[in-house]
């Protein structure tokens, strides 16, 4: 058998898988109440941290309640709408809570919020991209997020 065919079956059986970036699992980031209430407070070690440790990474957060929303018209947001979500927890033995700004753009998904009930039991799981500004009241929102579905958790 000719050395070079040898050699090109060598490099495709030792080459890495070829991924494409639509096909690659990015793992989620854990975003805990605690650090949201930290970051809220200006209580977090620093801010260049926050930035290292989420700024533009994925997450799942579960909200409890859809508290408010506005259908954003003009600027970056236009067409989406910014909700603002109620997640709940324990911080230091406190029940506690954090109002989380949440852009989406899917119609069907923006029109399934918009209809939650107040108080209702279901839990509100979504994914988004974390992003940080410190020089805001709410200084974490999460963009360009959708509802997790059962068969994705």
């Amino acid at each position: 058998m000719p050395r070079h065919l040898l050699l090109l079956g060598a490099i495709f059986l030792l080459a890495p898988p070829i991924v494409h970036a639509q096909d690659r699992q990015v793992r989620a980031v854990v975003l805990n109440l605690v650090d949201m209430v930290a970051l809220k407070n200006k209580t977090f070690r620093t801010s260049a941290q926050a930035r290292m440790r989420w700024e533009g990474k994925p997450t799942d957060l579960t909200a409890t309640a859809v508290v408010c929303y506005r259908d954003v018209t003009e600027g970056g947001y236009a067409g989406q709408t910014l909700f603002g979500l109620k997640i709940e927890g324990e911080v230091d033995g406190n029940s506690t809570s954090y109002l989380m700004p949440v852009y989406i753009k899917d119609p069907k998904e923006i029109a399934a919020l918009k209809g939650w009930k107040f108080g209702a039991k279901k839990p509100i799981i979504f994914r988004g991209t974390i992003h940080l500004d410190a020089d805001v009241h709410l200084p974490i929102r999460i963009e360009n997020a959708s509802l997790v579905k059962k068969e994705q958790r």
